[in-house]
């Protein structure tokens, strides 16, 4: 009995270390992959009429993974000398700039796009900084697993390059 349990095992070994080199998935469950594949700045920097400086941005999220990845936030960043913030990011069709998310699951190889307005307190003008967005943000919420919302395939490619932007 000890001699089957053994070759049985070697054989398992065998097929786990040929799907490992092959590149397959073992546990019978691939994961979705979101990046960031587009973060464009869409026309001027601007100040609105409450003296806010206002920025048009294009966020473009894929899942480049091998399943549906469930509902998950976007969020606008921006290093300042005090660290990382998230910034306000208005999007239509969306109730809080702060919690901008998509409404259904993103197949894999699909894309979705946000279009929105970056906004920044009046304060923060004549500053030099660079923004960037983040799939799958945690960003100002509490108690989240540390996957987020979307445990992936990796969690390392979630943020776009960053965009220097100098405010009125």
């Amino acid at each position: 009995m000890k001699r089957l349990i053994f070759i049985v095992a070697l054989i398992f070994s065998g097929f786990v270390l040929a799907a490992y080199l092959a590149g397959c998935s073992v546990s019978g469950r691939e994961k979705p992959d979101l990046v960031v594949v587009a973060f464009e700045i869409k026309g001027p920097v601007a100040v609105d009429k409450e003296n806010r400086s206002v920025i048009p941005v294009q966020v473009a999220v894929k899942n480049q993974g091998d399943s549906e990845a469930g509902v998950f936030k976007i969020a606008v960043m921006y290093t300042g000398i005090d660290g990382s913030h998230a910034a306000a990011f208005v999007v239509t069709g969306q109730s809080d700039p702060r919690y901008v998310h998509t409404h259904g699951v993103l197949k894999p190889g699909t894309e979705f796009v946000f279009n929105g307005t970056v906004v920044f307190h009046p304060s923060e003008q004549g500053m030099a900084i660079p923004l960037y967005a983040v799939a799958d943000s945690c960003s100002e919420d509490e108690d989240m697993p540390s996957y987020c919302r979307v445990d992936e395939s990796s969690e390392k490619n979630n943020e776009s390059m960053p965009v220097s932007v100098t405010l009125p």
